[in-house]
């Protein structure tokens, strides 16, 4: 038998994907953190091993099916799909509030309010699942996240399903986790996939209420006995509304078993809200966001349309991660501007007519004009602001420049605005400045050929005519400043332009941040009819200028060595916590030592008899059985809290049963005496 060939994992992700730390074990894979490296936003990436799943490939391409056809607010979304001869990897939503488990762990149990908040969006998630024809077969809480501000969703889909008839057609495959399982799965009877999910839904509601399990036992078979005598018994704390549905979700006999219809509208579920469930997704199939839309076709150098009808593809490639991480960054109200450094520099897929004008446009004196305002900038201001502006404007003018190439077949004498402008100011005035940028509103920017600035191979500009009735914008989006200004340009003279300008006026940088710097030296040298000589621009200008750059650098010379300096103290402390009003899985300690909490844990380790390793701030424990099987593995990270005086711990499962999880922190934190 030959040697497995050793494969790099990371080589499929290479300049798409960042991969950091480990989050825990999936079904089939192990699942990593990672960041997206065009938006900076993160994701999780489920991570196959094709050698070594083969007998059980059938249900990652079920997975798959399942994540890809599944949008829903409560579901974690698959934004990806890569695949080499060796792994298979799943993008997919990452949420940063963990484990709904941990919750369970800080609160010890919920109260009433409080579990029916996350039930009712576990119901949401779940009818939807089974409306699709679907059922998941393997829900219990370490299939369940949280994001940070407290939305449900629900993962990995690894054991799913989809029968040709879901409350019809009985399944045979015996799977799902035994203290989570149905009485009809130990009993080995056939099943409908949906009835054995609202069975697995009542435990997790009675572990939300009570904070342990109504069924629990370390050997399988008195599980069973347990399971299928169906004996529940109930804390007195509890309500009898919530007893009734617990009641009607752990019923033995699966055909009196309370169904999806009737939860929803149990008076239990009902109470305290006027609003009624959101069973059927928000996210609709036609529906494409306008701003990300823009910001994408922008960077990708193609029209919306065509944006668009590659979004409305459904390929689950990085154009399609990028959008919808883009999507979930405006949901949360975070920037969603792609860094004009990486843009694209030819069109996405294929060739089109903006590359030749896009090439030519660089031999355009007003290209170096604007280069030589950009750097007439150095030195006269230290206000981060006044870059982030100059940026805003060139992205803008470069947007409307793109749309106005792509729609060149539009006729500019139907619109009305631009011919009142033509007529009141004349055939050689073009608007200069920020535009009031807006599919479907705004009239497009009228720009007239360059008759005095424009060379032999400078090609003339077409004129965007009518604006496109099917992407109009709606009224929230944001718009740029309507700052514009008129420029007769039959008056402007070369030195005009080079000169440099009034702080107060309007910056045109028209050179596309990716165009190579050696292409734009090979323009330097014009036509005799040309204004430049082969004079490096820098040379060309002022001792003032050069006076200004470096004055610049040298005030901005403390902050560099700030940012590359590394900085010592942050090696021997541990990490600081920003957020620990949403990090469920961080307990506060009564110590103010974090050398001393550490050392507390790694003595309770030793005493418990698990095998543990240290790395910095961070220690990880195995805990094996009798047998030598690993039933359990964690990760403890001392942590500090920022403006508190006590150190915290963050708890991290990597294998195991939550509830042993529970168990185990819980040891561990009392007999660390933390």
């Amino acid at each position: 038998m030959e040697p497995r060939k050793t494969i790099d994992i990371t080589t499929a992700l290479d300049n798409s994907y960042l991969l950091g730390e480990r989050l825990g074990n999936g079904g089939f894979g192990d699942v990593y953190l990672a960041t997206h490296m065009l938006t900076g936003g993160k994701v999780a990436i489920k991570i196959i091993d094709k050698r070594k799943h083969i007998k059980e490939f059938k249900f990652v391409r079920k997975e798959e099916e399942a994540l890809k056809n599944l949008v829903h607010q409560n579901i974690s979304r698959l934004y990806e799909v890569i695949e080499n001869d060796y792994y298979l990897y799943f993008i997919i939503e990452f949420c940063n509030g963990g484990e709904m488990f941990d919750y369970i762990i800080k609160k010890q149990r919920l109260e009433e309010n409080e579990a029916r908040h996350f039930f009712r969006q576990l119901i949401q998630a779940m009818s939807y699942v089974h409306e699709q024809g679907y059922c998941h077969r393997d829900l219990k809480p370490e299939n369940i996240l949280l994001t940070n501000d407290l939305k449900l969703k629900v993962i990995d889909f690894g054991l799913c399903a989809k029968p040709d008839d879901l409350k019809k057609n009985l399944l045979t495959e015996y799977c799902g986790s035994p203290a989570y399982a149905a009485p009809e799965l130990f009993e080995e009877k056939p099943y409908l996939g949906h009835q054995i999910d609202i069975w697995s839904m009542g435990i997790i509601l009675y572990a939300l209420l009570c904070g342990c399990l109504p069924f629990e036992d370390e050997k399988i078979e008195n599980l069973r006995v347990k399971v299928t005598k169906g004996v529940i018994k109930f804390p007195p704390y509890l309500s009898m509304e919530s007893r009734n549905v617990l009641t009607g979700l752990l019923t033995i006999n699966p055909k009196r078993r309370i169904s999806m219809e009737e939860l929803i509208v149990h008076p239990w579920v009902t109470k305290n809200y006027t609003m009624s469930l959101k069973c059927s997704s928000i996210y609709k199939p036609d529906f494409v966001d306008n701003d990300i839309i823009i910001e994408m076709a922008f960077f990708h150098c193609v029209s919306p349309q065509r944006m668009i009808s590659l979004i409305k593809d459904n390929q689950f490639d990085y154009l399609k991660s990028t959008y919808l991480i883009l999507l979930n960054k405006k949901e949360n109200k975070e920037n969603i501007t792609l860094p004009m450094s990486q843009r694209k520099s030819r069109p996405y897929g294929q060739y089109i007519s903006t590359n030749n004008h896009q090439k030519n446009i660089i031999a355009s004196p007003t290209i170096h004009a604007s280069i030589d305002n950009c750097l007439n900038f150095s030195g006269i201001s230290d206000d981060e602001d006044e870059i982030k502006k100059m940026e805003i404007i060139s992205r803008g003018i470069a947007k409307m420049d793109i749309y106005s190439i792509e729609r060149n077949t539009r006729k500019s004498n139907k619109n009305t605005a631009y011919v009142r402008a033509k007529k009141l100011l004349g055939e050689n005035y073009m608007y200069v400045g920020s535009p009031n940028f807006s599919i479907g509103h705004s009239p497009p920017l009228p720009i007239k050929h360059h008759h005095c600035l424009t060379t032999d191979d400078t090609p003339k500009r077409r004129i965007k005519e009518k604006y496109d009735k099917e992407n109009t914008r709606p009224s929230t989006v944001r718009r740029r400043q309507n700052n514009q200004q008129c420029v007769d340009l039959k008056t402007i003279t070369p030195q005009q332009i080079l000169a440099t300008p009034k702080r107060a006026s309007i910056i045109v940088p028209l050179i596309q941040p990716s165009t190579p710097i050696e292409e734009i030296k090979d323009h330097e040298k014009l036509s005799p009819q040309g204004t430049l000589d082969s004079r490096s621009r820098i040379t060309s200008k002022t001792p003032r200028l050069k006076q200004r750059v470096f004055a610049s650098l040298e005030r901005k010379a403390d902050k560099m060595i700030n940012l590359l300096t590394p900085k010592r103290q942050k090696i021997n402390k541990p990490t600081t916590l920003t957020q620990t009003k949403r990090m469920v899985n961080v307990s506060i300690t009564s110590s103010e030592d974090p050398v001393r909490v550490r050392n507390e844990l790694k003595t309770v380790f030793g005493k418990l008899e698990m095998i543990y390793n240290e790395n910095g701030w961070k220690i990880s424990g195995q805990k094996y059985n009798v047998l030598g099987k690993l039933v359990m593995s964690v990760e403890l990270e001392v942590v500090l809290i920022e403006n508190m005086p006590y150190v915290g711990v963050k708890r991290k499962r990597l294998t195991g049963d939550s509830f042993l999880y529970k168990k185990l922190c819980e040891q561990i934190l009392n007999l660390a005496g933390l």
